[in-house]
């Protein structure tokens, strides 16, 4: 399975930084999409849906620092975890973030996905829940359908009426 095949969209980085990579591990954002700047459209560890977006950002002043990332994406269900792809991502050491728009997945449930450096040192991870959509609050009742006719004057004396209460 490659990145092409389970994350419709594009990679995208950006904002340039010079310092070297935190061993700090960064937390991953998810959410709807994201602008250029990385800022967040919806974020929420919880999204209803199989298509959200997810990047991660280093701490100000700092970068990413290598060439590559290695992409990693689990399910995760109860005790069980079960990887779904692990990648090596080229990537510029200046960039301070990073991240996937409009990634899509074939099912509902808990994904969790990594972000190392090649030698294996974490930079970024996070989890998210994808849950099916919530129905209407109540349920909507059927009715039969009906061919509905008005004229102009009929609607004018019903805006007439209103106007007058």
């Amino acid at each position: 399975m490659t990145p092409k095949s389970l994350l419709k969209g594009i990679a995208l980085a950006g904002l340039m930084s010079w310092s070297a990579l935190s061993l700090a591990e960064e937390p991953v954002v998810f959410c709807q999409e994201f602008d250029k700047q990385f800022e967040p459209v919806n974020a929420s560890t919880t999204i209803e849906g199989t298509q959200f977006s997810f990047f991660f950002k280093m701490p100000q002043g700092e970068s990413i620092g290598v060439n590559q990332v290695v992409f990693s994406l689990f399910k995760t269900d109860g005790n069980n975890q079960e990887m779904l792809m692990r990648d090596t991502l080229e990537t510029n050491p200046r960039w301070n973030a990073f991240g996937f728009l409009y990634a899509n997945m074939e099912d509902f449930g808990t994904y969790d996905v990594t972000f190392d450096t090649v030698d294996g040192k974490p930079i970024a991870a996070g989890t998210v829940l994808l849950v099916e959509p919530a129905p209407d609050a109540a349920p909507v009742e059927k009715k039969e359908q009906e061919i509905v006719g008005t004229t102009l004057a009929d609607i004018f004396n019903k805006f007439k009426q209103s106007a007058e209460q």
